[in-house]
C-alpha cells in the first residue's frame, strides 16, 4: 500500500510539473498566443525616413529628398528595392504569434543591448519604433517588440531579416542608370592591349544617330540604344571608398575605357572603367569603375 501511495505522489509530482511546464511553454518556446495581430499600419507613400541602429555598429539612415530615397550621411542614392522592400513588409505587419507580455529577461529574444533598433517616420510626423531580436529556434520567425510596449511578437522572417545588412546593401547598386531618349552625345575612348579607338556619336533625331568618330557617317539607332542600355545597366557588386593613392593601381591613370555622355536636361556622366578588381566566388571578372569623381 505504501508503494502505491510512493507511486500516486510520484505520478501527481510528474503531473503538475508538465502542468508547470505546459503554463510556462509561450514564453520558453513561442508557442503562438494570438495570431494574425496587427502590430504596424499605415500607407506605403507616407514613409519619408528609415534609421536603422546597430549595437556598435554606424545608424544607417534612408530619407526621402525631393521625391528620391538617399543614404542620408553620403547623398548615394537608396536602393529602390530596399526602399519597396521596407514600405511592402512593414506597412500592415502582422503577428505570427504573441509570445509574452512584460518579458523579465528580453536578452532571452536578442531584445536587450543586442537589439536592433528601427525607426520609421512618416509624413505627418508620426514616428514607428521597434526592436528586432534573433530569430526563433525554427528560424523561420523573428522575435519583434515595439518601443511603446511591453508585448513580444513573432513575425515572418522576411519581414525584418534585411535590417542586419551591410550599408552597401541599402545602397542603389545601379549607379549609371539614365534615360536613353535623354542623352544627346556620346564619347568613348577606348585603351586596350588589341585596340585603342575612340568613338563618338551625336543625336540626330528621334531614332537617328551621327557617327563623328573614328568616321563620320550615319549610325545604326539599334546599335547606339544597345550601348547606352549596357551602361545604364551597370550595376556594383560592391562599393570602396575613394582613395587617391589607389588611383593608379585601380588602373584609372590610364583606364580601360573612358565614357562620356551628354544629356540635354541634366550634367555630363563620365563612367572610367579601369582595372581588374578581385574576384568574388559567383562572378567570373570584375573591374573597377569609377563614376564621376565619386
Amino acid at each position: 500500500m505504501k508503494a502505491f501511495r510512493g507511486s500516486l505522489i510520484a505520478v501527481s509530482v510528474m503531473v503538475l510539473l508538465a502542468s508547470l511546464g505546459w503554463w510556462q511553454r509561450p514564453v520558453l518556446f513561442g508557442a503562438p498566443i494570438e495570431e494574425g495581430a496587427q502590430i504596424f499600419s499605415f500607407e506605403k507613400h507616407e514613409l519619408i525616413r528609415v534609421a536603422v541602429e546597430r549595437p556598435g555598429e554606424e545608424a544607417i539612415v534612408l530619407l526621402e529628398q525631393d521625391g528620391k530615397w538617399v543614404i542620408e550621411a553620403s547623398g548615394h542614392p537608396a536602393g529602390r528595392s530596399m526602399v519597396n522592400r521596407i514600405k511592402h513588409q512593414i506597412h500592415d505587419l502582422t503577428a505570427r504569434a504573441v509570445v509574452v507580455d512584460v518579458p523579465d529577461n528580453p536578452e532571452l529574444f536578442g531584445l536587450g543591448l543586442h537589439a536592433t533598433m528601427v525607426t520609421l517616420k512618416l509624413r505627418d510626423g508620426r514616428e514607428i519604433a521597434f526592436k528586432v531580436g534573433d530569430p526563433n529556434p525554427t528560424s523561420v520567425s523573428y522575435y519583434l517588440q515595439p518601443t511603446n510596449s511591453d508585448v513580444i511578437f513573432t513575425v515572418q522572417k522576411a519581414a525584418v531579416d534585411y535590417y542586419s545588412l551591410t550599408l552597401d546593401e541599402f545602397r542603389e547598386r545601379r549607379f549609371a542608370t539614365f534615360d536613353s531618349k535623354d542623352v544627346v552625345a556620346f564619347n568613348a575612348k577606348v585603351n586596350l592591349p588589341d585596340a585603342q579607338y575612340e568613338l563618338s556619336m551625336e543625336r540626330a533625331g528621334p531614332r537617328q544617330w551621327d557617327m563623328t568618330s573614328p568616321i563620320k557617317m550615319s549610325a545604326d539607332n539599334d546599335h547606339a540604344r544597345r550601348i547606352l542600355g549596357r551602361i545604364s545597366a551597370l550595376k556594383a557588386v560592391r562599393f570602396e571608398p575613394k582613395n587617391a593613392a589607389l588611383l593608379e593601381d585601380q588602373g584609372f591613370g590610364d583606364p580601360r575605357v573612358d565614357i562620356e555622355i551628354r544629356f540635354s536636361s541634366r550634367p555630363t556622366l563620365r563612367i572610367r572603367v579601369g582595372a581588374d578588381a578581385p574576384k568574388i566566388s559567383r562572378f567570373d571578372a570584375l573591374a573597377y569603375v569609377l563614376k564621376d569623381d565619386e
